[in-house]
Formats: structure tokens, C-alpha cells, sequence
């Protein structure tokens, strides 16, 4: 099924099909409505990476963490999708379980699939490798450890606030040992120079 069976069905040419299917709004509603009940008669879905070509955008995010089976992530991820479809864009999600080899592969299918943006939430992070985003202006967001530097956002982690909640809830619940453990506090920031 293609764009040209869609034209034929509805008896519109392919570029009214095009700017239909792309919500361009000076197409006539009436063609229009041919159009889309053409679409849903042939059950056709647009090839996103063709689109992605003319327009020269993927709608695609890459999302960068260390550990997928991490219960701390799920949730994340979870959240950054729904975001994401949201606003018309899918999501290629990439785990380094914390191999450099393995960011390697996962800087290299943000690349090769020309991901809009990438957000990483990565610790122990390649410099070199993430500097291969940086350096074709690929907007990158960090989740509380990151550079900061144009074309680069850091969502930093408000964990004063967050430890207090937790304190306090334990406390409220009748607990008075209360232990913090931590994992390693040495990490450092990339530069990305």
C-alpha cells in the first residue's frame, strides 16, 4: 500500500495526499475527507522515514540510559514516551549497561536513525562519544549529571528536598532508625570542549 493507492482511491493527486496526511491546512476539506476515508479504507500508514527525509527531521528521540532493567528507570522512560507521542515523536530507547562499547552502538543508532534530540540518563558518561552528538548540534538533555554548554540541557535533581520528603514520611509512620545509603559520589562532569 503506498500514497499512490490512497490518491487513486480518493481521486486526488499525490500531493494533495502529502499535504493532507501532513496537516497542511490549505487543503480543501472536502478533499481532504476523501483523503483520510481513502487512508482508513486501506488501512495506509505513512512512511515516516520518507517524510523524515523531505522534511529533513526524524520526529524521532533517542533516550540514553545505563541499566534498562534498573527499577529506577521504567518509570522515566515511561514518562519521556508518553511526552514524546504526545508531540508527534517516537522514541529509540538505547541501554550501555554501563559498556563503553556498548555507548558506542548507542551514539552510532541515534546517529544512523538522525534522532531530533537525545536525552541521556547515563552516569560514569564517554565524553568523546557523546561529543559525536554535540558536534552536529543534536540538542541533548542530561538528567542531573552533565555538561553545561550551549545546545545542552541538565534537569538537575532536587535531592535535599527529596530526602526530606522520604525522612519525613518515615518519621511520620512512627520510624526512628533511619539509614542513607548512597552510591559512588565521584563522578565527574564531561566537557565537551
Amino acid at each position: 500500500m503506498d500514497i499512490h493507492a490512497v490518491a487513486t482511491l480518493a481521486d486526488v493527486s499525490i500531493a494533495t495526499v502529502s499535504r493532507t496526511i501532513n496537516h497542511i491546512p490549505t487543503v480543501n476539506p472536502h478533499m481532504a475527507k476523501r483523503v483520510w476515508e481513502a487512508v482508513r479504507e486501506l488501512n495506509y500508514f505513512p512512511n515516516t522515514q520518507a517524510r523524515g527525509l523531505v522534511s529533513g527531521h526524524s520526529r524521532l528521540l533517542g533516550l540514553i540510559v545505563s541499566e534498562i532493567t534498573n527499577p529506577f528507570f521504567p518509570e522515566l522512560i515511561h514518562g519521556f514516551e508518553d511526552t514524546a507521542v504526545e508531540n508527534g515523536y517516537e522514541v529509540l530507547v538505547s541501554s550501555t549497561s554501563y559498556d563503553p562499547d556498548r555507548m558506542s552502538v548507542c551514539i552510532r543508532r541515534m546517529l544512523e536513525r538522525q534522532a531530533d534530540g537525545v536525552a541521556v540518563m547515563t552516569f560514569g558518561i564517554e565524553e568523546p562519544l557523546l561529543k559525536q552528538l554535540a558536534e552536529r548540534n543534536i540538542p541533548l538533555v542530561f538528567v542531573d549529571i552533565g555538561p553545561e554548554r550551549p545546545g545542552i540541557s541538565v534537569l538537575k535533581v532536587n535531592y535535599h528536598h527529596g530526602i526530606r520528603q522520604g525522612v519525613q514520611h518515615l518519621a511520620a509512620l512512627g520510624h526512628r532508625d533511619i539509614a542513607f545509603v548512597t552510591g559512588h559520589c565521584g563522578y565527574t562532569l564531561p566537557v565537551l570542549a
